[in-house]
């Protein structure tokens, strides 16, 4: 039985390309943190940098972390279509009525909630795993291992405040509705519309950044005072018609 409420097209198509990159981008965190993962296992069973065949590695994530998700979003979107008798209308997920999105709350608990969830508690597991291979590393490993160790702990941190900023924003993101607390709608909203923000304030602004910036200030202030207490150079002396005509009459007579 087709939908009898009116909805877009182009509502539902945008709803269904949301949920479908949502899913991608945590497939892609976890995909992140299980790669940090097993760079530090390597370097700490076998005492060497894990290395080789990195293409392949990442065409296997790349096809894991695009084509997985299209599985739920694919599902969703024949519910949405076909509303089959035998599922009760409360996990319909309805998208685009009335907005392009999830309209039913526990359609969003079950087909964006759970998995993301899911993704979150594996990334957990991965940062917490990572952080004892970390310090076992540091306490006994050889020293061609722990000469890496440092670029990656500086990758271990990078997946974690990414980590950090997504799942953070969108765990008030699912509780906001159900809780219906008001300042956490807010601290939703905030972390949710900042996440550019936050992300350019933990992978940009390091400290390496900021002592490059700090040594090139000075530089750049200086040349910038100087374009702008730079005086323009004087307008070139006008030339007067009569005196075009007098040097005229003078050539003139003289010949």
């Amino acid at each position: 039985m087709l939908a009898s409420a009116p909805r877009g097209a182009g509502c539902v198509v945008l709803a269904a390309f949301r949920y479908y990159f949502w899913l991608c981008c945590f497939a892609w965190m976890t995909a992140m943190a299980q790669d940090v993962w097993r760079a530090f296992r390597l370097s700490h069973t076998q005492l060497r940098v894990a290395g080789g065949a990195e293409t392949r590695r990442f065409l296997v994530y790349s096809l894991c972390c695009w084509l997985v998700p299209a599985a739920p979003v694919a599902l969703v979107v024949a519910l949405d279509q076909l509303e089959p008798r035998g599922v009760p209308e409360a996990f319909l997920p309805r998208l685009g009525h009335p907005w392009c999105w999830f309209s039913q709350r526990k359609s969003l608990l079950v087909f964006l909630a759970a998995p993301v969830a899911l993704l979150i508690v594996m990334n957990v597991v991965f940062f917490a795993t990572t952080a004892v291979l970390i310090a076992g590393l540091s306490r006994g490993a050889a020293t061609a291992a722990r000469a890496s160790a440092s670029l990656r702990r500086q990758r271990y941190c990078s997946v974690v405040r990414l980590a950090a900023v997504m799942g953070l924003a969108w765990v008030t993101a699912i509780l906001a509705p159900h809780l219906q607390w008001e300042p956490l709608w807010y601290l939703s909203v905030i972390l949710t519309s900042l996440q550019g923000v936050f992300i350019f304030l933990a992978f940009t602004c390091r400290a390496t950044v900021l002592q490059e910036v700090r040594a090139r200030a000075p530089t750049l202030l200086q040349r910038t005072a100087t374009l702008i207490t730079r005086r323009p150079p004087p307008p070139a002396p006008a030339v007067s018609l009569d005196h075009l005509h007098s040097d005229q009459d003078v050539s003139s007579s003289t010949l």
